[in-house]
C-alpha cells in the first residue's frame, strides 16, 4: 500500500464544501470519481475504496488555495496509471488527475508522503481569509465569488482591538456545534483587519491543529458586529479556566 499526497485548489462557489455526499456536488466526490475512473477501481471495491483524507474540511461555497489530502492505494492499482508514459506513477496519476477534474478543481501535486504522514494531523497551521468590501463600495466584479459587500464603514479599530482578544490559546466552544471527545481548545497565532485599496480584508487567521469549522464563520460575523456598532466583546474568548479574557 502506497500513501500519496495531493496538493489541490479549488473554487468553492458551486460545490456544497468537501465532504462527499450522496446527492450533492462536492470536492471529494469529484476528486474520488475522477480517482476510481483513471485506476479503473469499481466505487463499491472494498479493497480499494480509495478514499480522501484531507486537512481541513470546507464548508459550502468556501474555497481553497492550498489544500492538502491523502489517498492509501495499492501499488499494483497505482501502476495502471502510467499506461504509455514513461515517468514515475505519482507523476503519471497527476498528469491524468489533472485533466479529468472539473476546471473549478486544479491539482498543485502528487507525491509520495512521507512515513507517517497524515493530512489531517500532520497539519501545522492554517490560515483563514474573508474579503469585505464595505462603504457601499462597487465590488470588482472578477471577485463576486470572494468578497461580501457591505453598505456600512467598518470601523477598523473597534475590530481590530476585539481580534486581538482572540491571540493565543483559548476555548472557542461557543463559537463551535458540541464535538462529544473532542477539543475546542485552540492557539490562534496572529488575526489582524487591514483595508488594501479601500476594501477591508478580515481574518487573517492562523490556527495551531485541527479546526472547529463552524467557529471560523462565527468569528467573522462577531468582528463585523462591533466594526459596524463600536462594541467591545469582553465575553467573546473564555480562557481555559473559563474566565473571561482579558
Amino acid at each position: 500500500m502506497v500513501r500519496l499526497r495531493l496538493d489541490l485548489a479549488y473554487d468553492g462557489g458551486a460545490f456544497y464544501g468537501w465532504a462527499k455526499q450522496p446527492t450533492l456536488r462536492t470536492v471529494q466526490g469529484e476528486l474520488e470519481q475522477a480517482l476510481h475512473t483513471i485506476l479503473r477501481v469499481p466505487a463499491d471495491d472494498p479493497d480499494e475504496p480509495l478514499r480522501l483524507t484531507v486537512a481541513g474540511r470546507t464548508d459550502t461555497g468556501v474555497h481553497a488555495l492550498h489544500q492538502v489530502c491523502h489517498l492509501d492505494v495499492g501499488e499494483a492499482t497505482l501502476e495502471r496509471c502510467v499506461g504509455h508514459m514513461g515517468v514515475p506513477a505519482p507523476e503519471a496519476l497527476f498528469r491524468r488527475l489533472s485533466r479529468m477534474v472539473p476546471d473549478d478543481i486544479a491539482i498543485h501535486a502528487v507525491s509520495v508522503a512521507p512515513e507517517g504522514f497524515d493530512a489531517r494531523f500532520s497539519a501545522l497551521e492554517r490560515t483563514y481569509v474573508y474579503r469585505i468590501c464595505d462603504d457601499a463600495r462597487p465590488v470588482d466584479p472578477r471577485m463576486r465569488g470572494f468578497v461580501l459587500p457591505l453598505d456600512d464603514r467598518l470601523d477598523l479599530d473597534a475590530m481590530n482591538a476585539a481580534a486581538a482578544m482572540t491571540i493565543g490559546l483559548h476555548d472557542f466552544g461557543s463559537f463551535a456545534t458540541p464535538n462529544p471527545g473532542g477539543t475546542t481548545i485552540r492557539e490562534v497565532k496572529r488575526r489582524r483587519v487591514h483595508r488594501p485599496r479601500g476594501r477591508i480584508r478580515t481574518g487573517v487567521l492562523h490556527d495551531r491543529g485541527r479546526c472547529i469549522r463552524p467557529q471560523y464563520g462565527a468569528f467573522p460575523g462577531q468582528r463585523l458586529r462591533e466594526g459596524g456598532t463600536g462594541q467591545e466583546g469582553p465575553e467573546l474568548v473564555r480562557g481555559e479556566d473559563g474566565d473571561p479574557a482579558t
